[in-house]
């Protein structure tokens, strides 16, 4: 599982989403941003492998909970 930031500096995430794809096909991913009114935009063929999105600051409890649901692969 890879937690991943919309925002870093100097790689865009749907950049990484792709080379993460490239070295393992079946990694799952959470997407985390604590912009304001984030909304993720998925490159072509990934949304199977993104397991949704949680916008920050998030609880442990949502956390746990959105983990166990990108690895059951609800």
């Amino acid at each position: 599982l890879v937690i991943l930031d919309m925002a870093m500096p100097g790689i865009s995430y749907q950049s990484v989403i792709e080379q993460l794809h490239v070295l393992d096909p079946q990694v799952r991913i959470l997407i985390s941003s604590g912009l304001i009114g984030a909304s993720p935009s998925l490159p072509p063929g990934s949304d199977s492998k993104v397991g949704g999105f949680l916008p920050k600051p998030f609880r442990l409890r949502d956390l746990d909970g959105r983990i166990r649901e990108v690895l059951s692969g609800a």
